[in-house]
């Protein structure tokens, strides 16, 4: 039904849990032998099945799901009719980068002729490049029926290239406003904190006046400004949890890029804290007296 790598979203129901996004693809019998892909479990499909309710999953999804134990275990697509998991093959094709809305969990269905249309041809060649048998190709489907249309005739390298340039597109916009965003706020946080801190200065000056130890008073300095820190990252991380939940945009890296980006907004923190918290503790006693 689709080129390997770019197979289209479905939800799933498994028996313990549902709306679950796979990547769903229809394929013939012979689609794992055809392609050289190992059977890790169970089988691959038979000609039998076609007319039976069964699926092969990849390792990605019999591991996440079902920590393994996928054989037997049956899921529903799309609230239809209940599947059988008779086999678990190897994650393919290798080295694909998945786009931002991406399930790496893949449903493999079988179909018989006739059944998907438009139809996507995979023909492994045993001699030569790919693409010197395309003309070839085309004589024989002419051969065939003069109907018969073949269209964006290419290796599968080429096919994932393609792809992948617009994966790697994707990712590189989400970057690139994910580290604009990112250095706006850290910019944002450190100007409002050393703004915060500075307006202090005279405190600090009058405390020290009055005979305030100084340990003291950068603890206190600090501890507020980290406390205002802590709980804007606190918000922040429920925000994106919530956010995540829903959409998948980090692809259940939250747990580590949700910590490394609150660590680093708080090391921004600190260090706009250091600078007018040094300032304020070199003040002269008469000076700040003086300015109040």
């Amino acid at each position: 039904m689709a080129i390997p790598g770019n197979e289209p979203s479905a939800k799933i129901d498994t028996e313990n849990a549902g709306g679950l996004d796979v990547r769903l693809n229809r394929v013939d019998v012979n689609f794992f032998r055809a392609l050289d892909v190992p059977i890790l479990a169970g089988r691959g499909f038979e000609p039998a099945d076609v007319a039976s309710a069964v699926v092969v999953v990849n390792q990605s999804f019999a591991l996440r799901i079902f920590r393994g134990d996928a054989l037997g275990r049956r899921i529903r697509v799309e609230s239809g009719r209940w599947y059988e998991i008779v086999g678990i093959v190897r994650d393919f094709p290798a080295g694909v980068t998945p786009g931002m809305l991406d399930s790496q969990l893949k449903l493999f269905h079988p179909a018989a002729a006739g059944q998907v249309q438009p139809v996507t041809l995979s023909l492994r060649v045993r001699d030569g490049a790919p693409s010197t048998f395309a003309r070839r190709l085309s004589e024989i489907a002419v051969a065939v029926d003069p109907d018969l249309q073949l269209l964006n005739i290419r290796s599968l390298d080429d096919a994932l290239r393609q792809e992948q340039w617009i994966r790697r597109l994707e990712a590189a916009m989400l970057g690139g406003i994910s580290l604009s965003v990112l250095l706006l706020s850290s910019a944002g946080i450190y100007a409002l904190m050393s703004f915060t801190v500075s307006q202090r200065r005279k405190e600090i000056g009058i405390r020290i006046a009055l005979g305030a130890n100084r340990k003291r008073i950068i603890a206190s300095i600090f501890s507020r400004a980290l406390g205002q820190l802590a709980m804007g990252n606190a918000l922040g991380a429920a925000a994106a949890a919530a956010l995540e939940s829903g959409n998948n945009l980090m692809r259940d890296n939250g747990a580590v890029v949700l910590p490394i980006v609150a660590l680093f907004m708080m090391a921004v923190g600190f260090v706009a804290a250091l600078g007018p918290a040094r300032r304020g503790l070199c003040i002269e006693p008469t000076e700040a007296l003086r300015e109040e």
